[in-house]
This record gives C-alpha cells, sequence and structure tokens, in this order.
C-alpha cells in the first residue's frame, strides 16, 4: 500500500522540484539583470562623461586629465577580471557580487568627501573601480550560465539587458541629480543605488 501511494505521488514530487528548480533558475536571471544595471562596469562607463563634464564647469580641469579616471577603470577592470573570476569560484558569485556592490555603494558616497584635486580623483576611481570588480559580468552571469544547460544563451542574454538598460538609465539618472544640486549628489545617488541592489544580488545570486 505505501508502494502504491508513494509511486502515484511520485510525478507530484517530480513536478514540484522542477518548479522549484524553474524558480531558482528565473531568480538567477532575474538577479543578474538588476545586478548588470547597477554593476561597476556599467555605472563607470555610462556615468563618467558626465561627471566629466561637471567637473570641467565646476573646477576648469581638462578633459584630457580627467579622463585618466576612465583609463585606470579601465585597465583595474582588465587586470582584475580573472582574479575575480577564481574568487567567485571559491566563495560564490551571490557573496561575490552582494559584498563587492556593498562596497561599491560606500566608495560612491565617500568619493565626494575624499575629492579634493585631480590626484585625489583618480586614486578614489581606482579604488572604486577594484571594490566594484566582484560586480563584474564574469561574477554576475557565473550562477546563469551554471543553472541553464538547454536555452543558456537565451536565459544570457535575458541577464545582459540589465546591461542596456543600465546604459539608458545611469546617464538620465547623474544628469538629473546634478542638476537638482551638484556632481556630490550625482555619486551619492549613484552609491545608494547599489546599497540597495546589494541585497538583492545576495538573496538571488548565491547558491541553493
Amino acid at each position: 500500500m505505501d508502494n502504491q501511494a508513494s509511486a502515484a505521488l511520485s510525478p507530484i514530487r517530480g513536478w514540484l522540484k522542477e518548479v522549484a528548480q524553474n524558480r531558482r533558475r528565473l531568480a538567477f536571471v532575474a538577479g543578474a539583470m538588476l545586478g548588470f544595471v547597477a554593476c561597476m562596469p556599467t555605472v563607470l562607463t555610462y556615468s563618467t562623461g558626465v561627471f566629466i563634464s561637471a567637473f570641467e564647469r565646476t573646477y576648469g580641469w581638462s578633459r584630457a586629465d580627467t579622463s585618466l579616471c576612465w583609463s585606470l577603470f579601465t585597465l583595474i577592470l582588465f587586470l582584475g577580471s580573472t582574479p575575480v573570476g577564481r574568487l567567485a569560484d571559491s566563495l560564490g558569485a551571490g557573496r561575490v557580487a552582494s559584498a563587492s556592490m556593498l562596497a561599491f555603494g560606500v566608495s560612491l558616497i565617500m568619493l565626494p568627501v575624499v575629492v579634493h584635486d585631480l590626484v585625489s580623483l583618480w586614486i578614489a576611481y581606482a579604488v572604486i573601480s577594484a571594490l566594484g570588480l566582484g560586480t563584474s559580468p564574469v561574477v554576475i552571469l557565473a550562477p546563469v550560465v551554471a543553472a541553464f544547460t538547454a536555452r543558456r544563451g537565451l536565459a544570457v542574454g535575458v541577464a545582459v539587458c540589465g546591461a542596456g538598460a543600465g546604459a539608458m538609465l545611469v546617464p538620465l539618472v547623474v544628469t538629473a541629480l546634478i542638476a537638482a544640486g551638484s556632481w556630490r549628489l550625482g555619486y551619492v545617488g549613484l552609491g545608494i543605488v547599489a546599497l540597495l541592489v546589494a541585497p538583492v544580488l545576495w538573496l538571488s545570486l548565491r547558491a541553493p
């Protein structure tokens, strides 16, 4: 009798297990998409040009000098992607991405406090880039790639749509914040967004 009941319940158990797995996969995709919106590469790529114009108006710093921020960011991203990928393999993408997003947000909020001249701006961008490495695509996409075998390309494509959303939203938000206050408010606003996204990455990207 028990064997018959177990056999009857087996399809239901299988269905519930499949539903749970699908929900987890969807959480990976949704978390990665949101992560792409607020991640360090997206934010710095699409906000730096707006801030450079603000620095030029406020302090008279030339674009040639402030553009070194961009060079430092891209150099650190190039050098740090492989080590941070290995770190995500060891500790888990959810832990690395959420901790890095948290540190990235705090550093953005602190940037207006520490920046007083060009040298401090360059140093601040180097530190921010290093702290935000854990939010790079190599980390955020790892759970999505691991969770999907069929339709993996579709899942990755949907997740990466977040970068496109970030490309549209980040300049608009930064421009609005600068107009409402100053370039300092722009960095603070971006930092607050990163702080809000950090726990979402922890909940959505960590291994079950």
